[in-house]
């Protein structure tokens, strides 16, 4: 998943808009939901 990568290479804001496409795409995608939480703690 993009968004575990840019998580990875610390970029956050490229990741978060990954995490939310994957979001827009599968709604129930609870490892994108919850990378999400992560990033705004």
């Amino acid at each position: 998943m993009k968004g575990l990568a840019n998580l990875a290479l610390g970029n956050t804001d490229e990741a978060r808009k990954n995490f939310e496409e994957a979001l827009q795409l599968a709604p129930d995608f609870e490892l994108a939901k919850q990378n999400l939480e992560d990033l705004d703690k």
